[in-house]
C-alpha cells in the first residue's frame, strides 16, 4: 500500500506549553540534584535508614520523593536524572539486601501490600521506555517478572490454576497468606524501629539518624556521606 507523506517545511514558534514544559522538566533536574545532594551518597545510599512496611522511611517512600528520574527522562529531562534514579536503585538492593538491612529477598522488598509495591516499583517499570537494552535492568525484570508470572517456583506469588496473585502482602519472599498486624502496619513498625518522624524533618532524616541504634532493627548506618553497604 502506498503510504501517505506529509512534509512540513515552514518553521514556527514553539507554542506557549511547550515552553512552559521544558521550563518544567529543567527545574525537575535542578531539584533532582538538590535532593541527591540532601538524601543520597555520592554512591547512591541513602542517608536515613530504610525501615519495612508503608511508613514514611519505606523504600516506597524514599523513591516516591527522589526517584521520578524515569518519567522525567522520558518526557526530555537531563540524562542526569535518569543517571542518578538508576545509581539510588542499586544501592538500594546494596543496602538493604544481605548484605545491609536484609529488608529485600532476591532483590525485592521482601513483602508489602500492593498499594505500597506500585508506589516503590512505578519508577522501575517506567525505566523500560529509557532503558530496555541495559543488561542489569534487564536481568533484575525479568527476574521480578517471573515472581508473578507463576514461572518462579521459589518465589510463587501468583497462582496459576486460579489466576490470582495468592496474597495482598507480597513481594522478593513470596506470598504472605496469614499476615499479622506487625507485618503491615507502618506505625507499629516504625514504633518498633524508634523512628517517627519529628516535627519539620518531613522525611525523618534526623530521627533515622538516631534510629540506627536501633540493635539491628531496621537500622543501616547511612548518616555519613561516602558510607558504604554494612557488612
Amino acid at each position: 500500500d502506498e503510504v501517505t507523506v506529509i512534509q512540513a517545511d515552514d518553521p514556527m514558534p514553539a507554542p506557549g506549553w511547550a515552553l512552559k514544559q521544558r521550563q518544567l522538566l529543567a527545574m525537575s533536574a535542578e531539584v533532582t540534584k538538590l535532593v541527591d545532594e540532601l538524601c543520597f551518597t555520592k554512591e547512591g545510599y541513602f542517608k536515613g535508614s530504610y525501615v519495612h512496611g508503608g511508613g514514611h522511611l519505606a523504600p516506597d517512600d524514599v523513591f516516591e520523593f527522589g526517584g521520578k528520574g524515569p518519567l522525567l527522562y522520558a518526557l526530555g529531562a537531563d540524562q542526569f536524572v535518569l543517571d542518578q534514579w538508576w545509581r539510588i536503585y542499586q544501592a538500594s538492593l546494596r543496602q538493604c539486601g544481605p548484605e545491609g538491612n536484609k529488608i529485600f529477598v532476591n532483590d525485592m522488598c521482601k513483602y508489602l501490600d500492593w498499594h505500597h509495591n506500585a508506589e516503590h516499583y512505578q519508577s522501575f517499570w517506567t525505566a523500560s521506555l529509557c532503558m530496555p537494552e541495559n543488561p542489569r535492568y534487564r536481568s533484575l525484570l525479568l527476574k521480578y517478572a517471573s515472581f508473578y508470572d507463576g514461572s518462579n517456583p521459589e518465589v510463587p506469588n501468583y497462582d496459576p490454576q486460579r489466576k490470582v496473585i495468592r496474597s495482598m502482602l507480597s513481594g522478593g519472599a513470596g506470598p504472605i497468606r496469614q499476615a499479622k498486624r506487625a507485618d503491615w502496619d507502618a506505625k507499629e513498625i516504625d514504633a518498633r524501629a524508634g523512628s517517627r518522624p519529628e516535627r519539620g524533618d518531613p522525611q525523618g532524616l534526623r530521627v533515622a539518624e538516631a534510629a540506627r541504634t536501633d540493635g539491628g532493627r531496621g537500622g543501616v548506618d547511612r548518616g555519613r556521606a561516602g558510607a558504604q553497604p554494612a557488612r
